[in-house]
């Protein structure tokens, strides 16, 4: 053990972990949130089911934060521990989020909503695993 302090920017400096980590979720969870307080802005329907593929899109970019954020927090967790972790947080929010608009006039929660926020967040860290894995396959994704 050594008394050396982290160096700055280093994901084990809590100030940094949180800056560059967890404050992207955080902001992104609170924009979520305070759309889902209001009407639905969305007055477009391109074809049936487009709301979905926006909550999709929505959760996938919520997943690529979750992950990047679990995995520099946790990165001597084994990858299966980081990657369902990851789903299970931002499933986690989007159930919490339909459950919100259930108290909101003029918005209802949807059980189809949170299915597609829930591909949404697999298919984001899924995607941002694939695109960032390194040649060891139990380093995290994004970890220096």
């Amino acid at each position: 053990m050594t008394d050396e302090a982290p160096k700055q920017g280093h994901p084990k400096d809590i100030q940094g972990l949180f800056l560059f980590y967890w404050l992207p979720v955080l902001i992104f969870a609170a924009v979520i949130f305070f759309q889902s307080a209001g009407p639905s802005p969305l007055q477009i329907d391109l074809f049936d089911w487009f709301d979905k593929l926006v909550h999709f899109v929505v959760y996938a970019v919520f997943g690529i934060l979750i992950y990047r954020a679990v995995g520099t927090t946790f990165p001597e967790k084994p990858q299966k521990w980081i990657l369902l972790s990851s789903i299970l947080l931002g499933s986690f929010y989007g159930a919490t989020d339909e459950l919100h608009q259930l108290f909101v006039s003029a918005r209802n929660g949807d059980f189809f909503d949170f299915l597609a926020d829930t591909a949404g967040v697999a298919a984001g860290v899924w995607l941002y695993r694939r695109l960032t894995a390194s040649s060891s396959p139990e380093k995290p994704a994004g970890t220096p």
